[in-house]
């Protein structure tokens, strides 16, 4: 098995297991067992609970207490989630849900297979829990349904089910791109941004047969999910640092490899579409534009509040240097469209308003700077660009925006055609 690939098609337990826990060159075996007694193959040895219905599994966990890990972090999480959670934990506590079924995942004992490894790091877990430097490699799995940049995301616990890191793994070309962005952007950032903005300490990474993977500090536990309204500016600016200049032509970067993808798949449409976006802002920027740093996914959903300071993860789209209010036009945008359910013109629209209000404190005089308008043609090309790299085999893309760029591009022309 390469160590990189599509992740399995039918999504299946035992699929999934098979990718995450079965590395290249070994003779891995996955196999669902009805009781603890029944053994694997000869070798080294890991079982994990299966969690609900077999036939509809919620969570793979190590055997040991769970339901702190059940619990933890539930004013982060969805309504839905937390429902599920709840109920697992409390069908475990009063030992009605005890799981019926284990995953057995057993490596023979010919350790050849395995040069330079450590045997007890056949197992992805195990390796992610010494990097990290954690005294136990216990581990809960939330399983849902797998698409081509879904990662695997895996809690590793306390003795007693309390979370101890978070780790997440890159399977496909696609997420080890973004674990590999997201592990540059936590070393560079820090955890502190500022007086007001932390980040999850980077515990560790690594690769693991192929894979990148890292593991982050968990969440503070009494950690409460972030207030739905933009955050005020000095919140933004914190996040984004000091304003300097870079060059134009860096800041499509994204979009140009977007565009040879598009190209080389014969959608010359897009290929041409993203490269007006190009000369248009070019054509209005100059040489250089007004940046700061961008987290690239930021998101109410994404940040939480806690002792009144914001902590912020899933850095998976870090930006060294992107236009000025980038950041928060995503945040007004996509809540809009996601949380609110308007349509991506809409949502676009409503940003561009916001942004007008809010730049000019936020630029604060400073020369080079774009303005709202031109941030909304950035932002459609920019997602569009992302949409293009997450584009599955089936074709279905997170940011189907082709038609919301196509006007931009023609507002754009159009205003200076009038001026």
């Amino acid at each position: 098995m390469h160590p990189i690939e599509p992740p399995p098609a039918d999504g299946q337990l035992t699929g999934f297991l098979d990718r995450v826990f079965a590395p290249e060159g070994s003779a891995v075996s996955v196999a669902e067992v009805a009781s603890a007694s029944e053994q694997g193959a000869t070798g080294y040895q890991e079982s994990l609970l299966i969690i609900g219905a077999s036939t509809a599994p919620k969570f793979l966990a190590s055997p040991g207490p769970l339901v702190r890990a059940l619990t933890a972090h539930s004013k982060l999480r969805a309504p839905k989630d937390r429902v599920t959670r709840m109920a697992a934990a409390s069908a475990l506590a009063l030992g009605v849900g005890r799981p019926r079924k284990r995953a057995s995942v057993a490596r023979p004992v010919h350790l050849e297979v395995f040069p330079g490894h450590d045997p007890h790091e056949s197992l992805v877990h195990k390796k992610m829990a010494r990097v990290a430097g954690l005294a136990t490699d216990r581990i809960m799995v939330v399983l849902r349904p797998i698409d081509d940049h879904y990662k695997p995301t895996i809690t590793l616990l306390e003795n007693d089910g309390v979370p101890a890191g978070f780790a997440k793994l890159g399977w496909t070309l696609k997420t080890a791109a973004m674990v590999r962005r997201e592990t540059a952007a936590l070393k560079q950032v820090g955890t502190d941004l500022g007086s007001s903005i932390e980040v999850p300490a980077l515990l560790g990474s690594g690769d693991h047969f192929g894979r990148p993977f890292l593991v982050s500090a968990p969440m503070p536990a009494k950690a409460s999910r972030a207030p739905r309204d933009l955050p005020a500016n000095s919140l933004i600016e914190q996040l984004g640092g000091p304003i300097r200049r870079a060059a134009t032509a860096a800041m499509f970067v994204e979009v140009e490899s977007a565009i040879s993808t598009a190209a080389a798949r014969g959608d010359t449409a897009r290929a041409q579409l993203l490269q007006k976006a190009i000369v248009e802002l070019s054509g209005m920027w100059g040489s250089e534009v007004a940046v700061t740093r961008s987290h690239g996914d930021w998101v109410p959903w994404n940040v939480a509040t806690y002792r009144g300071r914001f902590v912020v993860w899933d850095w998976e789209h870090f930006h060294d240097s992107l236009p000025v209010g980038v950041d928060a036009f995503h945040w007004v945008m996509l809540s809009s469209h996601l949380l609110d359910g308007k349509s991506w013109r809409e949502s676009f629209s409503l940003a561009e308003q916001t942004l007008q209000a809010r730049l000019p404190e936020l630029v604060n005089g400073v020369t080079n700077a774009p303005t709202s308008a031109q941030l909304s043609l950035f932002h459609a090309a920019l997602l569009t660009s992302r949409s293009e790299t997450l584009r599955t085999i089936e074709g279905n893309e997170p940011f189907p925006l082709d038609n919301v760029v196509a006007d931009l591009v023609q507002r754009t022309s159009s205003r200076k055609g009038s001026d």
